[in-house]
């Protein structure tokens, strides 16, 4: 059952929805779209890749990026920019990557890829599947 609503609660929700629609009407409907949203209608992204890098214990770490080669140096350098499992684990190897397109699909390839064991994965790395054919593997549509 609800409880009756006191005069505050009502006014704090009028706020609340004032606010929302302020910043709504703000954002799209008085302004046109800002630039990089205009990209992303029009379909000018940046394709997504998926990686997977290979460390001195011959573990394997996956990752995704817009530009691998970028990322990889990134890693490399052991800065600020390095994922934190790299740090201590280098030299490093790129051994596999391949174009996914969406930054969803790319992100959901990487969370299957670390669901798999490790036979699984050491067996993707040496066949190195074309993108239809590692979704496919993965289950993804």
């Amino acid at each position: 059952m609800r409880r009756p609503t006191t005069h505050k609660s009502v006014k704090r929700e009028i706020v609340c929805v004032w606010r929302v629609e302020r910043r709504y009407e703000k954002t799209f409907v008085n302004k046109s779209f800002p630039e990089p949203f205009q990209k992303t209608l029009t379909g000018d992204m940046k394709p997504w890749f998926f990686y997977l890098i290979r460390t001195r214990l011959n573990s394997l770490y996956a990752g995704v990026s817009t530009d691998v080669t970028r990322r990889f140096q990134e890693h490399c350098a052991g800065g600020k920019k390095t994922a934190k499992y790299l740090r201590s684990k280098m030299p490093l190897n790129l051994v596999y990557q391949v174009r996914i397109g969406s930054h969803r699909q790319a992100l959901q390839v990487e969370f299957r890829f670390r669901k798999l064991s490790k036979q699984k994965k050491e067996n993707l790395v040496i066949a190195k599947p074309r993108v239809h054919q590692l979704l496919k593997i993965l289950k993804i549509e």
